[in-house]
Order: C-alpha cells, then structure tokens, then sequence
C-alpha cells in the first residue's frame, strides 16, 4: 500500500472503548483511515456510533458485512473477547488486514488459530497494546537496557485505577453511551462461548468455586502490564506468589526473573485516579514509567530518572518526550505497517506468550484458594 493511502476500515465492536478511543482516533487521522462500516449486536449502539462518527454501514452480523464491504482493507476488532478469535478468523479469510483489542485469544488453540489463518491470507494481524508504542516508554526501555542486568535490584509494576459509574470515563469528553438492547440470544451465545475457553484453558469446572474465584482475580491481570513486562524483560523463570486482597479489588503478584524479582500489583476503587506505573530500581539508578488514564486524551506520560553521579551527587530528571497519546501513536505506527514502511512487534506469535504467562500465574492462584479451603 502507498503510505498516502487512506485505508478503508470496518469496526467490529460499537462499546465504550470504540466510543471513547478508536473511533474519535481514526477520525482524527482522517488522512489515514475511514471507517467505512460498524457491526455490533446492539442495534441501537450502531446506529448511535453510525450517526455521531459519519459511518456509512452498520451491521449486526459479521459475516454479513464481509459479504457486502468488499472495499474494507482492514477490520479493527474490539467487541467482547470471547469473540476475537473466531471473528478475526473469518476476517482473514476474507483478505482482510486485522487490528485486535488486546487480550487478542483466550486459548493458546484460538491463538494457533488465528496465526495459521494469518499465514494462509497473507495480510497482517496487529495488536493493540497501545502502551508498548508511547514514545516514553520507548525512551524507558532504552534507558533499561543501557543498565547492567546485574545491577537491577527490584522492579514493581502498579495498575491501580477507578472503574466508578460517574468516573473518569464519564469525564472523558466522549459522552459514550450504554445500550440494552442486546438479543437474549447473544448473550446466551457469549456465555456459552466464555464458559467453553476457560475450561479449555484452565482445565476447571466454570461453575466451581475455585473457577468463580479466578475469574474475579483475572479480572485485575491487565494485557498491557503483562505486554510491557514482556518487552522489557522476557518471560519470568516462575510465579513466587499471586494473592488477592481481602475484598478482592486488589491483587498482588510476584514474578522471578533471572537476578530479580519483579512485584505487580494491580486493583481498583473509587478514588478518581490512575496510579500507573513501572519502577526499575538499579544499584546507581531508579527508572520510572508514569501513565496516566487512557480515556483522556493528551494526559502526558513521563519517565523520571533518579541517578547517582560518579561524584557522589545525586540528580533527578522527568521527561515528557510528547504529549501525543499512545492510541494515535499506535495508529500511526499501523498505517506505516500496512504501508510497508515497518515491521509490526504486536504480533500473533508476541501475544500468543501473554496467554501462557497468564495461565502460570492462574494455576498459582487456584493452588493457593485449594489450599485455603
């Protein structure tokens, strides 16, 4: 594709992250993308995005707006994720270039899946952890790698944030709106489909207890933070412990790396505020990554720098390298895949390692919930 081509989008998904993000994103790289097609179960909310974004098309069906949209180049996915797989399936075969919301699959199986069905078309699968394309984390990871490995001390990764009804999403700007008219049927289907992944993926009963009490501690493993950790520092050797609070609105996990320990605790309140961040703490050196909500726009993200001089001083930096979010960066750095301009480093095969991790990490809590009982 040319790199001045504007690139034809169908987005599957009319919820609050197409509402709050993507489709205000892609409108504002109009130079880049038209959404050209919307489907959603939701009949109401597809034609309340069709009417706010100018989408020409809506759908409720996906195979149906396969048939009809020959011209789509690309099919963003962001509806429930229990449909990811088998949608971006369909899509790939259909020639269609793919943009996944992460968690991209559900199963290592759903993952193989989609990979073969990449390699059969030939078009490319992109997923949308938007975290790992912020220029401040790009500037992160470089300071992390100039350090000696063997100097790292401790890392600790923090995702605390609020998910209140009259909270920061409803301070967005974005006015997104709830609709309830989804068929009894789909709803039934979503069920059915969730219930089939999970035990496939974890070997349990859905309805057993100890399956009921994953669930809720799954809920707080967030796909960006295990995304970062994975460009950062690889796979870790084992999970030391993984236990939840005693509300289970908080959860903390720790992780062996090869000459550290990284700990990641992750939770949610209704305190109106994102503690985001990453901390890599160095002999002569403390690195730190600060995100802030992604649901407002142009929020900065920083890395401040705590150092020891070789003159025994001590120094403090913070740098904002921009204040363009990472969604428009990541959308920028799509288009230049799709033009042929850069390789993408979200691949199927990158966050197909996520859904191991996340499986060690799960076995370690139903082995501490077994043990309790």
């Amino acid at each position: 594709m040319s790199t001045s081509r504007v690139i034809n989008v169908a987005v599957l998904g009319a919820g609050e992250i197409a509402m709050c993000t993507h489709l205000p994103t892609l409108g504002f790289l109009s130079h880049m993308y038209e959404v050209t097609a919307i489907v959603d179960v939701s009949k109401q909310a597809v034609e309340h995005c069709a009417r706010k974004f100018n989408i020409p098309r809506t759908f409720t069906d996906v195979p149906d707006m396969l048939a009809v949209c020959s011209d789509v180049d690309m099919v963003l996915i962001c509806h429930s994720d229990e449909f990811h797989s088998v949608h971006a399936v369909q899509c790939l075969k259909a020639g269609k270039h793919l943009f996944i919301e992460k968690p991209m699959a559900q199963t290592l199986r759903e993952a193989d899946d989609i990979e073969a069905a990449r390699l059969a078309s030939g078009k490319l699968v992109f997923v949308g952890y938007m975290r790992r394309y912020a220029t401040a984390f790009l500037r992160f990871k470089e300071a992390v790698g100039k350090l000696d490995p063997a100097q790292i001390n401790y890392v600790r990764f923090r995702n605390f944030t609020s998910r209140v009804k009259d909270g920061i999403i409803s301070q967005s700007g974005t006015y997104s709106q709830r609709f309830s008219d989804i068929p009894e049927e789909a709803s039934a289907k979503r069920l059915q489909v969730a219930t089939s992944q999970f035990e496939e993926y974890t070997g349990l009963d859905y309805k057993s207890p100890v399956a009921q009490y994953i669930r809720a501690c799954k809920f707080h493993i967030s796909p960006h933070d295990l995304s970062l950790m994975r460009e950062l520092f690889g796979l870790p050797r084992h999970v030391i412990a993984a236990v939840p609070s005693a509300r289970g609105n908080f959860l903390s996990i720790m992780l062996q790396y090869d000459g550290f320990v990284l700990a990641y605790e992750s939770g949610e309140d209704a305190v109106l505020s994102v503690d985001a961040t990453v901390e890599v703490l160095a002999q002569y050196q403390r690195l730190k990554l600060a995100f802030d909500s992604p649901y407002i726009k142009g929020l900065p993200i920083t890395m401040t720098t705590l150092s020891r001089q070789p003159n025994g001083d001590f120094s403090e930096e913070t740098i904002r390298p921009t204040y363009e979010d990472y969604y428009t960066l990541m959308f920028k750095e799509l288009h230049r895949c799709l033009s042929g301009d850069a390789e993408i480093k979200t691949t199927v095969l990158d966050s197909r390692e996520e859904i191991g991790m996340l499986s060690n990490i799960l076995k370690v809590l139903a082995e501490g919930f077994e043990k309790r009982q």
